[in-house]
């Protein structure tokens, strides 16, 4: 999908005279930001607007303009910024040549209205695959508010979360119904929370009376509201999304009630539910830069104007400051505390799942080396930096970038050599990859599954040739659809078990 931008003005934080703009792109986004700047009402906009993006009016209103009623659940007064009631709510949804204007105001002027009149002026001529895209934004999300405890429970739904008897209920029908495919979803749900809960034994069912569901671990039977809200957030949640299957998830603070590494596994559980994408907030950076594609941070100017920039457009920092933002000393606590390196921010998620395959993960932090631009630098501009990693005291430090090599006699391209060399000089545990890079390991098996009609690479084949280009942010979904036996016969498998799972069984 192409990226989709929408500016909101007059609507909830974003007063009249300062509305905000921002872009929605395929993959993990955060949006980091203080309270109240408006981050929540960012999310809660393609929840709350949903009823007056009518994709069919958008279809008709091409080269024209169009009127209509529309009924709504809140009042016009509730929807708009308080500073400035008397003005339309106005909502723009663009990509680069053309998009919709769209004005809401309240029938009969009576602010305390649910009905609002919309008003419809198209820019351009808006493409079949925009249409497509504003529709699964807000009819085929999911948007999962910040307050998720299953006590709650004076309704069966809040937001787009079913809870209560009425999640026990279609847990019911799709664990015990008669369609194999959506049982076999169940399992494997069931299967991943056993995983990343580290429990040996793990299961669920639903009580006699149909009114909750049943935990089995290893300490017993539970209720599903007899345990932490961390594992019931992750049943209530990632349940919902298994049955939705949205196109897009949007999730306030999505860290609630989780330990750090937990909150990085639970985002990329629940991401992989999503058909395009999931767009979240947070106050932890160390989350969103652990686990997000694109990160924006959300600031109020001094006019009251709201900005969304790329987070670190006027931040330097040095990898060892970065790491200890996202709380290494917490992940060495549970265990993670050996440091593996690799290339951009999107192998990070990618290697996650692969180590997740050898039963790894949970024993190394991963982090990014900023990029194949950074591996190109001067030795002597980087070494300080790499040197700085040993004051974490991590139990190994390892290293795994893409060769760039053309044959199986190529040693690593020359340009990389240099990056190389200086590892090996640090003592660092270094992997250049036996294929000339990360993308050269999926299978067509995992391509046919995901994103039918992209061809797998050879093993030397550049990234983007033959038909082969895909969105990087779609690796660790793919890497996620791969077994360990995909990797046999690669020096990658003999690296992660001679050389990382080594240094595991060494030192912890």
């Amino acid at each position: 999908m192409g990226f989709v931008k929408i500016t909101l003005q007059n609507y909830r934080a974003f007063p009249n005279c300062a509305p905000v703009t921002f872009e929605v792109h395929e993959g993990i986004t955060f949006l980091l930001g203080v309270n109240n700047v408006g981050k929540s009402a960012l999310l809660k906009a393609f929840f709350e607007l949903r009823p007056l993006i009518l994709v069919q009016e958008l279809r008709h209103s091409r080269g024209g303009t169009r009127s209509l009623n529309v009924s709504m659940q809140t009042s016009f007064d509730r929807l708009c910024n308080r500073s400035t009631p008397n003005h339309a709510i106005t909502i723009k949804i663009e990509d680069e040549t053309s998009g919709w204007i769209l004005k809401l105001r309240p029938v009969n002027a009576q602010p305390h209205n649910s009905q609002l009149a919309v008003t419809v002026n198209t820019i351009g001529n808006p493409s079949d695959q925009l249409i497509s895209i504003v529709h699964d934004l807000f009819h085929s999300s999911m948007y999962v508010g910040s307050f998720r405890s299953p006590a709650v429970e004076v309704s069966d739904k809040l937001y787009d979360i079913q809870i209560g008897k009425r999640f026990v209920a279609e847990w019911d029908l799709w664990a015990n119904g008669i369609r194999i495919d959506h049982s076999n979803q169940v399992e494997a749900l069931v299967q991943e929370l056993k995983e990343l809960f580290g429990f040996n034994r793990f299961s669920i069912s639903v009580s006699q009376d149909s009114a909750q569901l049943h935990l089995h671990t290893d300490d017993g039977r539970f209720a599903l509201n007899e345990l932490g809200d961390g594992i019931a957030h992750y049943v209530i949640v990632l349940g919902n999304a298994m049955t939705r299957r949205p196109a897009f998830i949007f999730i306030d603070e999505p860290e609630i009630g989780l330990h750090p590494r937990m909150q990085e596994i639970f985002v990329r559980t629940l991401a992989s539910k999503a058909k395009y994408g999931l767009l979240a907030t947070s106050h932890s950076v160390g989350l969103a830069r652990s686990v997000a594609d694109q990160i924006v941070t959300i600031t109020r100017e001094s006019d009251g104007r709201r900005r969304c920039l790329p987070y670190g457009e006027h931040r330097t920092e040095t990898m060892v400051q970065s790491i200890s933002e996202l709380g290494y000393s917490q992940y060495a606590e549970i265990g993670g505390n050996h440091l593996l390196l690799v290339e951009g921010r999107t192998d990070i998620k990618s290697f996650r799942e692969i180590l997740r395959k050898f039963n790894l993960e949970k024993h190394f932090l991963i982090w990014s080396l900023n990029g194949s631009d950074w591996l190109r630098a001067d030795p002597a501009m980087i070494s300080d930096e790499l040197n700085e990693l040993k004051r974490l005291n991590a139990r190994s430090i390892s290293v795994i970038f893409d060769s760039e090599r053309t044959s199986y006699e190529m040693d690593v391209a020359p340009h990389l050599k240099p990056f190389l060399n200086l590892c090996h000089s640090l003592g660092f545990q270094v992997f250049p990859t036996d294929r000339h890079s990360t993308e050269n390991y999926i299978t067509q098996a995992a391509l046919d599954e995901l994103i039918p009609g992209h061809k797998a690479l050879g093993p030397f084949e550049v990234f983007g040739t033959n038909g082969s280009k895909w969105a990087k942010t779609k690796n660790w979904l793919l890497f996620q659809r791969m077994k360990a036996e995909d990797f046999d016969g690669t020096g990658l498998k003999n690296f992660i078990l001679d050389t990382l799972a080594g240094a595991v069984t060494r030192t912890d």
